[in-house]
């Protein structure tokens, strides 16, 4: 009688760890399945500057928002055409940290630092607008420069194409600044 009752016994504790097992087996698919979808997910931040809180910047893990990307081009072509014979260096190494090296760029940097330190001229850049394109942004505004012992100011209509380069964990790095013609008005947002 003992055998038949430790029998049913142990029969019922199987039966407990079957049940247990599938259990385990189930809640770990569920969750191994929610993990996968939680990766493709797509996560959005809004990023608020302290200083400007009606400024707010869009930022996700699969794409870059024209909300983050239109600030970064105006803040890159202010910090590049706003420059001077004696800070013209710094900026560039400056800017330099925020670029990916390749030979346009250089020669780009070259080009400006040529023409600033050899004519001895100062620049500064007013950002009237920009436009999102296909691998970059869009900058246009006015750049005034001034020659070193002259009263003489110069303001020009330009328009650069800041292009951008995706790194790791979503770092985007400065890949070339190029000169394009003016936009005509109505395409200017």
């Amino acid at each position: 009688m003992n055998h038949k009752w430790k029998t049913a016994s142990l029969q019922e504790v199987v039966k407990y760890n079957k049940y247990l097992l599938m259990t385990t087996v189930v809640l770990s698919i569920l969750c191994l399945l929610q993990s996968f979808a939680l990766f493709g997910k797509e996560e959005k931040w809004v990023i608020i500057p302290s200083n400007d809180i009606d400024n707010k910047m869009e930022i996700s893990n699969s794409r870059l928002y024209p909300s983050y990307l239109k600030p970064w081009a105006r803040s890159i072509a202010r910090e590049m055409f706003t420059t001077s014979p004696d800070e013209i260096v710094e900026q560039h190494a400056q800017i330099r940290k925020i670029s990916s090296s390749n030979n346009e760029l250089n020669k780009f940097f070259a080009k400006q630092m040529s023409f600033i330190k050899g004519s001895n001229a100062s620049s500064a850049f007013y950002t009237k607008s920009t436009k999102m394109v296909d691998g970059g942004v869009i900058v246009t505004g006015t750049l005034h420069y001034w020659f070193a012992g002259s009263d003489e100011k110069i303001a020009l209509e330009k328009s650069y194409l800041i292009s951008y380069k995706e790194a790791a964990k979503g770092l985007i790095l400065l890949k070339n600044i190029t000169e394009v013609d003016v936009l005509p008005k109505e395409e200017v947002n």
